[in-house]
């Protein structure tokens, strides 16, 4: 045990630092990758974002209207003013500005017009480690790019040095804010996270999705306690280790609603001539509407999880849809990584420290793989990403480990008991002769054992009215659930035969509470069939000495008991079904569970094939549980017993009648019936026993 425990910890330290290692770091990637696209599929399509694209379509269209790139910036304050008749929220330019208009200055202030008449308009900036001196506009492109966040500062920010260039003078004016749009990718040159908030001269400048996210949530305060956790106002940004903010993909390239822009500058003209427009403005209501490059020519596009070829606007557009609904791909703690990894690698090893046989280990290590990958599949589609890598490895490490060991070191003679016993003994009886093989004498021994016996009743009439299929079904659910419960009460089953069992404690180990845990097995049995089964058992129950071993011929043996005492458990199963019980035990059953299980006796009995009368119990439930015929009903039925034992038989059917309601208590009933028979016609000779001659 110690071994396993040190093959599982050493495992799972191994692969919490190994993957660190570029090449695991990026196999986790494509875990993360392969997951994003799969479940990217069946997430509800955005709703607060809408995109306008300078696309190829519109990039022809208007080549054939005469107008090259870049365009007339005029056209863009039309668009502008088409997202105000819409009912836009805001609008982003996802395209720089840097320049003045090459078709003059009135061209860049039709633009300023249009950003100061339109929807609130925000400008992406691109940050840099390079030295600059400050500029007036610069500070009023800071000013405009401030946040609420609280200061100090987190020492974790980022500082950049200054801006790469500035927008034009007309654009920092009139600009409702600025964002920075700089999304550094992961090592492999995938989009998947971004830094929310970077600092440049003193200013805490966000990324344009925060910029734009916040303002539309009218955020009061920006909150960064700990790396880990950004808050908006009341609203938590989950971050990972880094302090950056995965990105939660909804689908591949055009999963928002995409317009060409040169549709959006003819409608806006149409709008402006008083004609039905081909695109009418309520398709931005209430929608963030990015303005943004999307021709392969003009080279934004970036690869991300769900497409290799995705535009660069919806990186950002995902990233405002994420802050606006609150959808946010959360990632794994390093102490949750390390729990769920050292759970892997230990439920391997100490796993195999019990399994021998190959196809056991075979499905213990496909199920922990199952396991891992379904719960990271589970974390991932409730948007959590749990690492794959490190818990896989480190399982699958654990194991090869163990295995190795296994068959270095474990004797031939404990994986031949585990294989000749493992069919009929509880895993935990198993293991325990696997320990200490001397403790199992092969061959036939008596020993002192508690047999079990039960069988269906009315299994006939069922089966004559059931298809072969659906018997067979119900026939394996009843025996896996009653071999269950057996072997969870460390019983040996002996065997099936027909619809009923055999089962037998106190062997091949021996113990001190064999009876107790019989009866236990009936009583849980009973409960279960109770709740819903049509199948009605019969048990019997007998403790006494039996020859117990491997039995048989040459060529085939079993594991059973064999004697008297088997043959008296079969007689009480049987009786069940004369006496209108379920469970019946013997005296020498009952007496070894005193003060455990709370019986009614139900008198005396001479079965087929015995001549000595047997006293025999019905269980009802642990000590002061009477069951459902309650402590009044108990004392009643004993106070007819004692009538009837002693002969008068008219006074006991008065008592066992009113016991015997409906059918509250068949055995009274039988009981009424046996006395109002004797009273007609007494036997000779009664000495309080009832003989039965039939099995």
């Amino acid at each position: 045990m110690l071994g396993a425990i040190v093959i599982g910890v050493v495992s799972a330290t191994i692969f919490l630092f190994a993957t660190e290692v570029k090449l695991l770091r990026q196999l986790e990637l494509r875990t993360y990758d392969l997951r994003m696209s799969l479940f990217s599929k069946y997430r509800p399509k955005p709703e607060h974002v809408a995109m306008f694209y300078v696309n190829e379509p519109s990039l022809r269209h208007m080549k054939e209207q005469g107008v090259s790139w870049p365009w007339p910036r005029e056209l863009y304050a039309m668009a502008l003013d088409f997202c105000k008749r819409g009912g836009a929220k805001a609008v982003v330019f996802d395209i720089f500005f840097s320049e003045d208009s090459v078709y003059g200055t009135a061209d860049d202030l039709a633009f300023a017009n249009g950003i100061g008449n339109g929807p609130p308009s925000y400008f992406v900036l691109f940050l840099s480690k390079n030295e600059a001196p400050v500029s007036p506009l610069e500070k009023e492109v800071l000013a405009k790019s401030a946040t609420a966040l609280q200061k100090p500062y987190p020492e974790w920010l980022e500082t950049e040095n200054s801006l790469m260039s500035l927008p034009i003078r007309e654009i920092v004016l009139t600009a409702s804010g600025f964002g920075n749009a700089q999304l550094p990718p992961d090592d492999d040159g995938v989009y998947r996270r971004f830094s929310p908030i970077e600092i440049l001269r003193e200013t805490a400048v966000p990324s344009i999705a925060i910029k734009v996210a916040s303002e539309i949530r009218e955020v009061k305060e920006i909150a960064w306690p700990l790396r880990k956790n950004l808050f908006l106002d009341r609203m938590r940004v989950p971050l990972d280790e880094g302090g950056m903010m995965m990105l939660n993909y909804y689908g591949g390239a055009d999963t928002f609603p995409v317009y060409p822009l040169a549709g959006v500058f003819a409608s806006g003209m149409q709008i402006l001539e008083g004609k039905p427009p081909q695109l009418s403005p309520s398709v931005v209501k209430d929608k963030v509407v990015i303005i943004g490059v999307a021709a392969p020519g003009l080279y934004d596009l970036k690869p991300t999880p769900t497409a290799h070829v995705y535009p660069g606007p919806e990186v950002h557009a995902t990233a405002i849809e994420n802050l606006l609904t609150g959808d946010f791909m959360r990632p794994f703690r390093w102490k949750a990584t390390f729990a769920v990894t050292a759970v892997s690698a230990l439920a391997a090893s100490l796993g195999l420290a019990w399994i021998a046989t190959s196809w056991g280990i075979t499905a213990l290590i496909s199920l922990l793989a199952a396991a891992i990958i379904g719960s990271s599949f589970f974390c991932f589609a409730n948007g959590m990403w749990m690492p794959l890598v490190a818990p896989f490895g480190a399982m699958s490490l654990s194991a090869f480990g163990m295995i190795l060991k296994n068959y270095l070191t474990e004797g031939k003679k404990r994986r031949e008991i585990k294989g000749a016993f493992k069919q009929y003994l509880s895993p935990h009886v198993v293991s325990e002769i696997s320990k200490d093989p001397d403790s199992l004498k092969l061959g036939g021994e008596e020993k002192n054992v508690t047999l079990f016996f039960s069988d269906i009743a009315n299994f006939t009439n069922i089966s004559e009215f059931t298809t072969p299929t659906e018997l067979v079904g119900e026939l394996n659910t009843y025996f896996s659930m009653a071999t269950k419960i057996i072997q969870d009460h460390f019983g040996t089953l002996d065997k099936y035969i027909g619809d009923a069992i055999m089962a037998f404690w106190g062997a091949p180990l021996e113990m001190d509470d064999h009876a107790y845990n019989a009866v236990l097995s009936a009583l849980s049995i009973q409960e279960k069939l109770n709740k819903g089964s049509r199948f009605k058992t019969r048990i019997g129950i007998h403790t006494g000495p039996a020859v117990v071993g491997n039995i048989g011929s040459d060529i085939r043996f079993n594991y059973t008991a064999i004697g008297d005492t088997v043959n008296l458990a079969s007689r009480l199963e049987s009786l069940n079904k004369q006496l209108g019980t379920k469970t019946i035990l013997s005296e020498s059953t009952f007496s070894l569970c005193s003060g455990k299980i709370q019986a009614r006796r139900i008198g005396r009995v001479r079965v087929k094939g015995r001549k000595a009368p047997v006293n025999i119990f019905e269980p009802l439930g642990k000590t002061g549980d009477y069951g459902r015929l309650g402590f009044e009903a108990c004392e009643k039925f004993a106070s007819g017993l004692a009538l009837f034992e002693g002969g008068d038989f008219k006074g006991a059917a008065a008592i066992f009648a009113q016991t015997a309601t409906g059918d509250e208590d068949p055995c009274a009933e039988v009981y009424a019936g046996v006395c109002r028979a004797y009273t007609k016609q007494p036997p000779d000779d009664f000495d309080g026993v009832i003989t039965f001659n039939t099995k």
